[in-house]
This record gives structure tokens, C-alpha cells and sequence, in this order.
């Protein structure tokens, strides 16, 4: 099965958060130069290849945790990162903003068989036509989670070509799969985990 992140940086399916890797400064600079961000662009996250989910292990979270808005920021976060990481690989992800939704899939033989939105979450000013049914406040604000997920008919669509492009992208070949989803306004439906 290929890793996610190849995957990512080798496809061009519909939903997929732009993302690149980089080894050095200079392959980074170089990258910059040539592109322009593109086709990531801005604003988007710079991290390590390992230990960068959400519950990050060793210390070097405070280096890279917050969003990059500039070329110029993008550089000194890289500079300060490949200094602290000797030989790590920085993977370059677009910010994704918008409403989480959780696709329960169940993939047979490499064919999605079916797909639900189970839950759909929302943080502070994310505003959706129907409420959702439960509230918290959090850390960075309130959260708000509809049960299940009610999306209209352009938003499943593009859901669900997602689904179908991750199953088939990652080689996934049978059992019940959890597909964390973004909808976002520029991109639409990406894929987050």
C-alpha cells in the first residue's frame, strides 16, 4: 500500500490538499523560485515528515505549529526547522478552512461499497443552514457537531468523489475506513486524514 503522503504529493484526483516535500533549504528555495508556492500557495503549514499529527511527540511542536502566509516566512520557518531537525524531511501542507466531516466508508475489494457522513464539525464562525445538535466550548473557541452530517447535494458530490479517489489512490482494498474531510471554500471537499 502506498503512503498517504506520496500519494499526496503524486496525484492530481480531486480532493487532495496540495502538499510538497522538501529535504534542504536550498531544494526548498530552489522549489520557491521556480513556482511561486504553487501549487500549494499560501497560507499553509511547514512541518516534519514524522511525528507531525496532532499528538506530536519530542520538542520541536513550538517550531512548527501555526500557519506560513509568506515566501519570506516560509524561508525562515524552513531555516529554523532544518537547523533543529538535522536530516528531516519538511512536508509543505495548504491551510484547509472550513467545516470537518467524517466519512465512514466501507471499501470491498478495492470498490467502495458505501459511505456515510457521520458527523459534521464546525469551529467559531463557521456558520452552516442547519444547527448543529451539540455545542462545547474549546480551547480556541466554541465547537458545534451535527449528527449526522447533513450536506447538500453539490457538497456530497464532491464528497464523495473524494472517498472514491482516497480508496483508489491509497490501494485501499476491503474493510470500514474513517476519512476525516474538509470542506473547504477554495478547494472543496480535500481530504485532512
Amino acid at each position: 500500500m502506498p503512503r498517504m503522503r506520496d500519494w499526496m504529493f503524486s496525484s492530481a484526483t480531486s480532493g487532495l490538499v496540495p502538499a510538497k516535500g522538501f529535504h534542504s533549504l536550498g531544494q526548498l528555495n530552489a522549489w520557491l523560485e521556480r513556482t511561486g508556492g504553487r501549487p500549494v500557495c499560501f497560507p499553509c503549514f511547514l512541518k516534519p515528515d514524522n511525528h507531525a499529527g496532532g499528538s506530536v511527540g519530542g520538542g520541536s511542536y513550538h517550531l512548527w505549529k501555526g500557519s506560513v502566509t509568506t515566501p519570506e516566512q516560509l524561508q525562515r520557518k524552513a531555516k529554523r526547522l532544518f537547523d533543529a531537525l538535522p536530516g528531516a524531511k519538511l512536508i509543505l501542507e495548504r491551510n484547509l478552512n472550513g467545516p470537518m466531516v467524517f466519512s465512514e466508508t466501507l471499501v470491498h475489494r478495492g470498490r467502495v461499497l458505501r459511505h456515510s457522513y457521520r458527523t459534521l464539525k464546525m469551529r467559531d464562525g463557521q456558520q452552516r443552514g442547519q444547527p448543529g445538535l451539540f455545542s462545547y466550548d474549546a480551547p480556541k473557541g466554541t465547537q458545534t457537531w451535527q449528527f449526522p452530517a447533513v450536506l447538500t447535494a453539490a457538497e456530497a458530490r464532491l464528497c464523495s468523489a473524494t472517498v472514491r479517489d482516497t480508496v483508489r489512490g491509497l490501494a485501499l482494498y476491503s474493510g470500514v475506513f474513517g476519512l476525516q474531510l474538509v470542506l473547504d471554500p477554495d478547494l472543496g471537499c480535500a481530504l485532512l486524514d
